[in-house]
């Protein structure tokens, strides 16, 4: 047996050094978290408590990481698909997919904002408009006038970058522009 396959079990008595590698992930904490803790991802893509824990937070770290701060995800042992210190991992998508969306989220959060909405409520708003080609939603406040037409036209990119709606099935003659309306 390697090395590799007694991680995480009692060890037989004539065991002998040695160096292994674990896979780890750099990932942000969804809430206060402990050295060791066993985590899993959330669906933000930060690790947090877990029914189906996908590893431990850094065992290394001498104190607490918090909400937001960055640390590393030590996945449990034999559970890669690959490892060359590039590893693959079906929990886990393209550290490029990743980043794209963090960025898309953090897009439709800011226009959320400016819109007075959450994150949640803009993606149902704009999932059921998408839908629909045409359900605007009465917004007196008229904030969504905040929002310039590029900006909108930047929002929808993102916004099929986080959900299964797919651009391609929305008539391509049709600009999404804002889903609200008031009621001038």
């Amino acid at each position: 047996m390697k090395t590799q396959d007694h991680i995480g079990r009692l060890l037989p008595e004539k065991t002998e050094t040695d160096a292994i590698h674990i896979a780890v992930a750099p990932l942000r904490a969804a809430c206060d978290l402990t050295p060791g803790q066993h985590v899993g991802l959330t669906p933000e893509g930060t690790m947090g408590p877990s029914n189906h824990p996908l590893g431990i937070v850094d065992p290394f770290l001498r104190e607490n990481l918090y909400q937001g701060q960055l640390a590393y995800l030590f996945l449990y042992p034999n559970t890669v698909t690959g490892l060359r210190h590039v590893w693959t991992h079906p929990a886990f998508i393209e550290s490029d997919e990743a980043l794209k969306i963090e960025h898309a989220r953090t897009y439709v959060t800011r226009i959320a904002q400016i819109c007075g909405r959450t994150y949640e409520a803009m993606i149902e708003i704009c999932t059921d408009y998408a839908e629909d080609e045409s359900e605007f939603l009465m917004d007196n406040t008229e904030r969504y006038k905040q929002v310039s037409c590029e900006e909108w036209a930047e929002f929808w990119d993102h916004f099929f970058v986080l959900t299964e709606i797919r651009r391609s099935k929305i008539d391509p003659v049709w600009d999404l522009g804002a889903p609200f309306t008031c009621s001038c």
